[in-house]
């Protein structure tokens, strides 16, 4: 659990950081993706043609960026976020060289605000420099604030339901483009009660680096043998073709995943070959508590995502039950 405390800690031993007080108004979210297909030919760029526009939202075709940011978007977030200028100034740099002056670049910009006033307590908001943010610049201040378990923080700051997807679900048919929309660029920050850009921290606490203990050499010793033991086992069953152990250990090589989509395929994987080592009545158990979950996993709609405590919770179990299985413990 990260805490007021935590964060409090680690921040007291950071140069050049004071805490501050904060009251967050709002949220700024912007996606630039690349038009399908077209490019625009003219002189010059063409003025910004919006695709839909609401109070909270809107989605316009852009062929200067630079320009639209400075002088037409109707928001805040290119203004107060060093993040955002910088991934748009990156983007464009990759692009420069293979641009001529008759032919010009086409952007989907989708931008959307959203208020969600909070007021963070003391010991989660800090001035710091810069250069810690992506884009930052050395010298210079910014606010930052943490999110922890044991103080509030501005409630679900999502997307407006659906509309980006929408609006790249109009572009992909009307421009028939059968692969994915290229993202070129997306930032998101917090806004103060005074305008200014407030960046969002998180720490996310891994198993391994809470599980972390000090071991004795015979403490050590003893896990190594429980290791080769395993090691045993799993490879005598499969020198005699058991097909579960196969995929278990499969299932096991925890790879570094990083869409949805596969690791909703590693759950159902592991989840799969686990019940498969188990005995009848531990397979009822094993199942019974995770059913709920692996069946929304098993059937998902378009906006299903993996849950990651559902995710370590599934991990944490297999491996229980494959230590009791397999070593006795």
């Amino acid at each position: 659990m990260v805490t007021k405390a935590f964060v409090q800690g680690m921040m007291d031993a950071s140069p050049n950081v004071r805490p501050t007080d904060c009251v967050i108004r709002g949220h700024c979210r912007t996606h630039v993706f690349a038009f399908p297909k077209t490019q625009l030919k003219a002189d010059a760029p063409m003025d910004p043609a919006i695709i839909v526009e609401r109070p909270e939202a809107r989605a316009t075709v852009v062929s200067d960026l630079h320009a639209y940011f400075r002088d037409a978007s109707p928001f805040r977030h290119y203004g107060i976020c060093c993040s955002l200028r910088s991934k748009i100034d990156d983007a464009l740099s990759r692009r420069a060289k293979s641009s001529s002056p008759d032919r010009h670049r086409l952007f989907v910009v989708a931008e959307q605000a959203m208020e969600c006033e909070t007021t963070m307590e003391d010991g989660t908001c800090y001035v710091v420099d810069q250069e810690m943010l992506t884009g930052g610049q050395a010298g210079e201040e910014a606010l930052i604030a943490w999110q922890v378990d044991d103080a509030p923080w501005p409630e679900a700051v999502q997307e407006e339901p659906g509309f980006v997807t929408t609006v790249l679900a109009a572009v992909k048919v009307v421009q028939d483009e059968t692969e994915v929309i290229r993202e070129v660029a997306e930032a998101s920050c917090f806004f103060d009660t005074r305008g200014r850009a407030v960046y969002p921290m998180t720490i996310t606490m891994s198993g391994n680096l809470a599980s972390i203990s000090p071991q004795s050499a015979t403490e050590v010793a003893d896990r190594v043998a429980r290791m080769g033991t395993l090691v045993e086992v799993f490879e005598a069953k499969q020198g005699v073709g058991d097909d579960r152990i196969s995929n278990l250990v499969q299932a096991l090589r925890l790879e570094n995943i990083d869409t949805d989509h596969y690791r909703r395929a590693w759950y159902l994987s592991l989840f799969e070959a686990v019940e498969a080592v188990l005995s009848k009545n531990d397979k009822q158990a094993f199942h019974q508590r995770h059913r709920g979950y692996r069946k929304s996993i098993g059937h998902p709609t378009p906006s299903t995502t993996m849950d990651m405590d559902e995710f370590v919770r599934l991990q944490g179990d297999a491996l229980a039950e494959l230590r009791r299985v397999y070593l006795g413990r």
